[in-house]
Parts: structure tokens; sequence; C-alpha cells
């Protein structure tokens, strides 16, 4: 998946397209899950894992993705499956006995990375982010910002951004968590209602908020509580970029939200988790698949737009851009199926 993403932003850097024309567009790292369902007992891995949507356990996965937004559009660069244990010891990842039996199986040899996959079933998700950050600044992805909701954001994914020279701002609701705050140990709400007198009011996005710079184990950031309306739920955005003012780091934010747009495309246009195979490794190879389709769509859609403007393309190059397109998608299925 990196190497797919590499490509696109190579053919891009040859043809001369920039980033919505402005250097300085934010480049982020995204994080974010997806229940996957299954209809299959027998499919490997399957669990029952919890849908947050339909406020029930389903059977199936929680696919983890790893998306980069360049400035102008979104990129899923890497991604982990994985399966829930549940809280009924009797029942095996939340499956009966009978059930869990008839489970496919398959013997893998340890360095394949067939084997590497199916062991991604049973790390935590929040593990799977730290090594998905480590990993793609390895290979030289180049991002300012890693982003991601409340349930991701935790100590760990903060300090391996900050360690790897990445800014992190997330939403946060960890009610146990303590920041040093005047030289007290406080939970987030503790804090809010000590500064409940220094609400201010942003014009722009309609929103009141009070900012605080807080000191969590040793790294100074920053805790946005912010509201829609003088009723509305209190909502807390945490920021290591003590930088940004409070506009500057709702406008980052919202980058967040074109991961939800490609689940939202992948699932209804391209398929994403419609494979029943009971082979984990096919189930793997379709996801990917998936993926590198929306990267070539939106390859092909951010070069149709400077087309249409007239800026960069002729048709012949455009021809020529859809041929390389076509012959790279043939040698990634030729890859695959070997």
């Amino acid at each position: 998946m990196l190497f797919r993403s590499k490509q696109v932003f190579n053919t891009l850097k040859e043809k001369g397209i920039a980033i919505n024309g402005n250097v300085s567009a934010v480049k982020a790292f995204i994080f974010d899950d997806t229940t996957i369902g299954k209809k299959g007992y027998a499919i490997e891995g399957v669990s029952r894992v919890w849908n947050h949507v339909l406020q029930k356990s389903i059977l199936g996965y929680q696919l983890l993705v790893m998306g980069l937004y360049d400035g102008a559009m979104f990129l899923p660069i890497n991604f982990s499956l994985h399966r829930e244990k549940g809280k009924n010891k009797k029942n095996i990842f939340g499956l009966k006995p009978k059930h869990y039996k008839k489970q496919y199986k398959k013997k893998r040899d340890n360095n394949s990375f067939g084997a590497e996959r199916k062991k991604e079933l049973d790390i935590t998700k929040i593990a799977s982010v730290v090594k998905m950050i480590k990993y793609a600044v390895l290979k030289g992805i180049k991002a300012k910002y890693v982003l991601t909701d409340s349930w991701f954001t935790c100590w760990e994914v903060i300090d391996v951004s900050i360690q790897n020279g990445l800014k992190f701002i997330g939403m946060f609701s960890k009610v146990r968590t303590l920041f040093t705050y005047n030289n007290k140990k406080l939970t987030y709400k503790e804090i809010r209602h000590i500064n409940k007198k220094h609400i201010k009011r942003s014009r722009r996005f309609k929103l009141y908020y009070i900012r605080t710079v807080v000191d969590w184990n040793g790294q100074k950031m920053v805790l946005y509580f912010t509201r829609r309306g003088k009723r509305g739920n209190w909502k807390t955005i945490v920021s290591t970029d003590l930088k940004l003012n409070f506009n500057q780091t709702v406008e980052v934010y919202q980058i967040r939200w074109s991961i939800e747009v490609f689940f939202k495309e992948s699932k209804q246009m391209l398929g994403l988790g419609k494979s029943q195979s009971n082979d984990f490794d096919a189930q793997i190879a379709d996801t990917t698949i998936v993926m590198v389709q929306y990267i070539f769509l939106a390859l092909r859609n951010r070069i149709d737009r400077y087309e249409s403007l007239g800026k960069l393309f002729e048709n012949t190059k455009a021809d020529v851009i859809e041929y390389r397109l076509q012959e790279r998608l043939i040698a990634l299925l030729i890859a695959i199926l070997d």
C-alpha cells in the first residue's frame, strides 16, 4: 500500500501537479476503524465485533485504516484487520465452541507476509497504529499531523507521534486520565470546570470554546473545550501544536472527515468488505485490491480536475497516464495471483 501511494505522489510530482497550488497545504496521517461484516462462521479469524452504528455486536472484523491527506486528496496507505476476544470466556472471540471449530485453518510459514497479517488479528488497534506510524516515517512518507477520533487518542499514539516529529490533534474522552494543571493532577472535566468563566466564541465556526495549556507526562499540550450553542454538550480536543489558535486547530482537525468519506465510498462503490472467502489471505488481498482501486481513482480524479482547468494536460498526455495506470494495475494483479 505504501509503495502504491508513493507511486501516486511521484506521478503527480513528475507532472508538476502542486498540492492545491499551495506549498503550505497541511499533510496529515489519519486513523480510524470501521466494522466489516461477514456471513459465515467458517471464515478464518472472524469474531463478534461491536458495531457503534447499530449498537450491537455482529460477525466480522474491525478494519483499521491509516490514510494520508496530502492537502488535496485522501489516500489509504496501510491497514490491519482485528478481532475482539469478547467478555464471555466460554465463548472464544464471542463465538460458541461449535462455531469456532468450524473456522478455516491454514498452515503458514512464520516468516511469510500472510503469517504477519494473521498475527495482527490479535494485537490491539493502538499497537497497530503505533506500528504503522513508525513504518510510514521509516519509508519516507511525510506528514505534519496525526489526526484521530477519541478512541485512538491516548498517550501511546501521542508519544509515537512526537518521537517521529509529528504534531497530534485528536478528540479526547478518557475520563480518568490526569493532566498537570496549575501544579495539580486533574481530569479534563475538572480543568474545564475551573475555567468555565473563560469562554470565548469563534464566529467562523459558531462554536464556544475554552483554551487551556496542560502537561501530560512531561509534554505540554493544549486542551480545547468546545460546544455548539450555550447548552450544547462539551467536547474536548487535544493538540500538541501550541502555535495554532482555535480556528486553525479546528480547520486542521476537519481533515479527519476525509477518512469517513473513504469508508463510505469504498463500501458503496468498490465493495469494501464484500469478500466471503474462508481464507484470511483472501480477505487481506480483497481489501488491498479495493484500496489500490481507490488510490488509482483518486489519482485519475486529481488529474482530471487539472485538465478541466486547462492548466497542465493535453488529451494525449491524459491517454498516456491512463495507459500507465492500467499497466500498473495489471502488474499488481499478476503479483497477487503469483
